[in-house]
């Protein structure tokens, strides 16, 4: 038997694994080194209280990535 989280969005976790998809071709094929860096730690989002969930770069995402990053996060995340 399978249990399902009634606190998951299945719908913003495929989006959010489609926007990891996409910075790690970004960073592979601009041989783009993070150091320590991952890229769960480049992005970020919090619910807000009318419960949008707003998602953003992270404040420690470099900022040669940044625009990119932004310009992904609109493609997945709209509106």
């Amino acid at each position: 038997m399978t249990f399902n989280n009634i606190f998951e969005n299945q719908e913003f976790n495929t989006k959010l694994n489609s926007l990891k998809i996409k910075i790690s071709n970004f960073l592979n094929d601009g041989n783009i080194d993070l150091g320590d860096l991952n890229i769960d730690s480049l992005i970020q989002w919090h619910d807000t209280p009318n419960h949008v969930r707003r998602i953003y770069p992270h404040e420690n995402c470099p900022t040669e990535v940044r625009n990119t990053i932004i310009k992904f996060i609109k493609e997945e995340f709209p509106g």
